[in-house]
């Protein structure tokens, strides 16, 4: 079975220094610290969130004020039509609407 590397398998990973070809290898004076001491802490890729996490969507929050905003202009239509309506009956008339 073909097991793909994922790209913090193959790029996440610090090359590594071949010795010299004639056996001799360059070794750091002696007033350099060592660079294994210094090696950056490696995120584990479990442990960080998911970009939903980070990112979350805002698609549920228009819907809502989407759907809510409809609402409001049916119950002001409705209001304004049975206003209109009545002011215009002979009800209307008779009680001064």
């Amino acid at each position: 079975m073909n097991e793909r590397l994922s790209r913090m398998d193959r790029y996440g990973q610090r090359k590594r220094m071949k010795p010299q070809r004639g056996g001799k290898s360059k070794s750091l004076p002696a007033h350099l610290p060592d660079l294994e001491e210094f090696e950056p802490e490696v995120m584990d890729v479990e442990k960080m969130p998911t970009r939903k996490e980070l990112f979350p969507s805002q698609r549920l929050k228009w819907t809502r004020w989407f759907y809510n905003s409809l609402l409001y202009i049916f119950v002001i239509i409705l209001i304004y039509l049975l206003w209109w309506g009545v002011s215009d009956s002979p009800w209307g008339d008779k009680y001064g609407l």
